[in-house]
Order: structure tokens, then C-alpha cells, then sequence
């Protein structure tokens, strides 16, 4: 074989080889190629392995499938209100159709771009100042809207656009500077006075709150201390009465002394141990119960009536004092005994229902008037009565004002 012939055969392998590589191409993912044959579109090759005629098919366009983004320079656009402000945005789209996006229009990204700006344009014409910087979620809907369908004949998909920028005047933004550092000092004030008006709430409620405290305490301490002067005007009372030192009946007593001038119209007095101008003086009170007649009748047996002879109610006005009498036991004196006295007057005769004769209604009655003499601030003076009746046990309650005795 001669040299030339090698060398023929050697063009000719290389020329099959550059055939068959040029025939032959694959597609990798993501991608697509538009084939043209003899000029014309053929046909759009998907991922994998394709085979072209030689010299007669081309790859036209290598077009990418994935999402893209494009990020277009400021804009500069008029608000409503004639305010020129720069706006840059942002685009996401996407090619669906590489036939369309090689042949639908020329340099698309930049119509795409064109076309951004001449929508922005329109929908910012339509905004003031104050709507166009807080409604960034209505432009980028409308504007997504509009470029989608305009970019679909073209083969494109939008999918976002986003107002990245707005940038208004130099002189808005000093205003805009100095009114929100304005807002900001005025919901700075606004903080602190509501940080000192709850601060005096809370002194306020705590001072209350302690008040409330110290008024309950005060009530507290009165009411126990009530308690405790009735519970020694009883036990004294007691002592008193039961004192051999003390003729109450005697006929030296001045208890008796004292009826007879009652008896006959004198108003009789008491001596000044007897009486007091404030009922929570429990010794005073005691002395002068227990001076008065009948004071054995007092009911002891912590039953009949009460746990208590003597309350005294001393917590608020008007102060107040119970006496309770037990008349089921044997009588010292006797009852069913006419006593000559003067006429019983009216409020007398309101308990002489009670089967009691004369001479116990008339006594109790006189104490009563007594103890509203000698108490100086007695307000409400009660009276239990118990007694029996045809072999029954009955009681009575009597309750009178200082403005019911004449004193």
C-alpha cells in the first residue's frame, strides 16, 4: 500500500468519526436542545441519547429547565402623588416550552426586563408614597400576575416577583427619618408613663391593700376585746352578785332603799361605781347589773338562752347589751302577791301578757330604764325572758331604744 493511500484512508476514518461524533449527542438533565433541520425547527430533544443527520440537523438553542432568578437594576418610577423613586425587583421564572423560548421573541430576559419596568411603572402610577412602601404584597401579586400571562407566549413561567428595593427621595427619607425617630420618642414617653402609672397603681394597692389589712386587725382587736370585757363584766357580774360583802336584799340594802323612792315617783341615782358613759366597761356594767333586783333570775345554766348572762355588742354603734332572765326557777319573793305601786304604765302592760305578775313586769321594766341611766352610750338594750305556764316553758323578748325610757 502506497502512502497516499494511507493517508486517504486515515481522512476517511477521521471524517466518519467526526460524522458519527457530531450525529451523536446527549442530553443531560435539566436541559433541553431545539433541533433545527435545513434551517426549520425539527423537533426538541428531552434528556438522553440523540441521534442527528449530519449536515442537514443543528442544535439551535440549549435551554436550561431549571427556575431561574434575575435580579434587574433600579427603576426609577412617578408615584400618584408625582414622588420619583427608584425600585428594583426581582424575578423567578422558569421555561416550559424551549420551542417558544427560542422563537417567540428575541433576547428574552431582556423583554422580560422591559416588561417589569413598564408594568411597575403602571401599578406604582396608580399608589401614593405611603401606599407604595406598605403594600409591597400587592405590587408583587399584581406585577406576578401580569408578567405570567405576558411571558406566556414566549414559553416562560413566572413564578415570583419581589420588590427588592424602594428607595424614595433623599429629602422623603430625612422626613421619613425624622418621623419615625419622632414615633419612636413618642412611644418611649408613651412607656414611661404607663411604667409610672402602673407604678402608683401598684403603691396604691399596696397602701390599700395595707389599709384593708390594719382595719381588719383594728376590727379584729375590737371585736376580741369586746369579747373579752363581756366575758369579764359576766364573770365579775358573778363575783359581785355572789359577794357576801354586798346586802342586796337586805333591809339596810340600798337596792331596797332604791325601790322605795321609786315607788313613790323619785327617780333614784346610783352610785358613781355603778355607772359608766361607755358599755365596753365591763367592770362597771357588772357592778351595776348586779345591783339591781332580780339579778338571780340572770340565766347562768349556759343553755336556756345562750352560752352567755351578759352580751355586750361593742364592735359598732349602736352598742348594744342582752340580758337574759330565767324565771322557771324558784321565786325569792312572791310572785302571785299584789304589791302596791303606782298604775303600770303602757309599755308594762305589753309583756303582762306573758303569765309574769305585775311585780316582775314593773321590776324588769325598772331595770331596764336603769341600766339605759346608767350606761351613758347603751343604745339597744334586749331582754329574754323565760318562764313556765300551765306546766309549759315560754319566753319572751323585749327589746327597747334609750328613746323608749324617759331618763
Amino acid at each position: 500500500m502506497s502512502i497516499i493511500g494511507l493517508i486517504l484512508i486515515i481522512i476517511v476514518l477521521i471524517i466518519i468519526v467526526s460524522v458519527i461524533a457530531f450525529a451523536i449527542r446527549i442530553v443531560p438533565q435539566s436541559k433541553a436542545y431545539v433541533v433545527e433541520r435545513i434551517g426549520a425547527y425539527n423537533r426538541t430533544c428531552s434528556v438522553g441519547l440523540h441521534i442527528l443527520v449530519p449536515f442537514l440537523d443543528r442544535v439551535a438553542n440549549k435551554v436550561s429547565l431549571k427556575e431561574q432568578v434575575v435580579d434587574f437594576a433600579p427603576q426609577p418610577v412617578i408615584t400618584k402623588d408625582n414622588v420619583t423613586m427608584q425600585i428594583d425587583t426581582v424575578v423567578y421564572y422558569q421555561i416550559t416550552d424551549p420551542r417558544l423560548f427560542t422563537y417567540g421573541v428575541d433576547r428574552p430576559i431582556n423583554a422580560i426586563e422591559n416588561l417589569t419596568a413598564t408594568t411597575l411603572r403602571n401599578i406604582i402610577g396608580d399608589l401614593e408614597l405611603d401606599e407604595t412602601l406598605t403594600s409591597r404584597d400587592i405590587i408583587n401579586s399584581r406585577m406576578r400576575s401580569i408578567l405570567d400571562e405576558a411571558t406566556d407566549p414566549w414559553g416562560i413561567k413566572v413564578h415570583r416577583v419581589e420588590v427588592k428595593n424602594i428607595i424614595p427621595p433623599r429629602d422623603i427619607q430625612e422626613a421619613m427619618e425624622k418621623q419615625m425617630k419622632a414615633e419612636r420618642e413618642r412611644r418611649e414617653s408613651i412607656l414611661q408613663a404607663e411604667g409610672e402609672k402602673q407604678s402608683k397603681i401598684l403603691v396604691a394597692e399596696g397602701e390599700k391593700q395595707s389599709m384593708i389589712l390594719k382595719a381588719d386587725a383594728a376590727k379584729q382587736s375590737r371585736i376580741l376585746e369586746a369579747d373579752g370585757e363581756a366575758q369579764i363584766g359576766e364573770l365579775y357580774f358573778l363575783g359581785f352578785a355572789d359577794s357576801e360583802d354586798i346586802d342586796l336584799f337586805g333591809t339596810d340594802s340600798v337596792l331596797l332603799d332604791m325601790l322605795d323612792r321609786w315607788y313613790t315617783g323619785i327617780n333614784p341615782g346610783f352610785p358613781a361605781h355603778y355607772t359608766t358613759e361607755y358599755i365596753g366597761n365591763a367592770m362597771a356594767v357588772g357592778k351595776l347589773i348586779a345591783s339591781l333586783p332580780l339579778h338571780e333570775y340572770i340565766d347562768m345554766s349556759s343553755g336556756t338562752f345562750s352560752d352567755k348572762a351578759l352580751v355586750l355588742q361593742t364592735a359598732e354603734e349602736p352598742y348594744g347589751l342582752t340580758v337574759n332572765y330565767d324565771f322557771t326557777k324558784e321565786s325569792p319573793l312572791d310572785m302571785t302577791d299584789e304589791i302596791a305601786m303606782t298604775p303600770i304604765d303602757t309599755r308594762s302592760r305589753q309583756i303582762l301578757s306573758s303569765g309574769l305578775n305585775a311585780y316582775v313586769v314593773r321590776q324588769v321594766y325598772t331595770n331596764m330604764n336603769r341600766l339605759f341611766d346608767g350606761i351613758g352610750n347603751l343604745g339597744i338594750l334586749t331582754v329574754n325572758l323565760q318562764y313556765t305556764e300551765d306546766g309549759e316553758i315560754r319566753t319572751e323578748t323585749l327589746s327597747f331604744t334609750r328613746d323608749d325610757f324617759w331618763l
